[in-house]
């Protein structure tokens, strides 16, 4: 397969359900960080960042396994499976797995509407996620020329 077939068949349509289902795990490891700041009030800040860091990383593994799960999924996917179901009469049924019935569910109707408009959702992902990047560097570039470049003693009046 093609480069360019593989990446629009497979890749970016796994990419943009990651995002759907990172939005629900981040909102419960936002829940439960919240749970944990709470809950370690009194306790050391060492204790209470290293339970912080440990959900981030769990957040970030989490969202890497659903990518992979998704991008597997998408590859079975790809492949129409054959099922072939006997009957008694020796008849043999073939249901093509891709044309089955039309389901009305909800989550079946938010996924095709996903993956239809999968390059769109992703490259406006990407558009945002290149901006905000984009802030961050100049943010720090800003902040190593003011630190380095902009240093001199303070007035007498700050002094002590």
């Amino acid at each position: 397969m093609p480069t360019y077939q593989w990446l629009i068949g497979e890749f970016i349509p796994a990419i943009s359900r990651t995002l759907l289902h990172s939005f629900w795990q981040g909102m419960l490891a936002a829940m439960i960080a919240g749970l944990i700041i709470l809950c370690t009030r009194k306790t050391m800040a060492a204790i209470r960042y290293n339970a912080l860091l440990f959900l981030f990383g769990f957040l970030i593994t989490a969202v890497t396994i659903t990518f992979f799960i998704e991008l597997r999924s998408a590859q079975v996917n790809e492949a129409p499976a054959t099922i072939t179901l006997g009957i008694s009469d020796g008849a043999l049924v073939e249901l093509n797995s891709t044309h089955q019935s039309e389901q009305s569910n909800f989550i079946v109707v938010v996924l095709a509407f996903i993956d239809k408009y999968s390059i769109l959702l992703v490259s406006t992902w990407f558009l945002f996620f290149i901006f905000q990047l984009t802030r961050m560097t100049l943010g720090l570039r800003q902040i190593s020329y003011i630190r380095n470049k902009r240093n001199h003693a303070p007035s007498p009046e700050w002094t002590i």
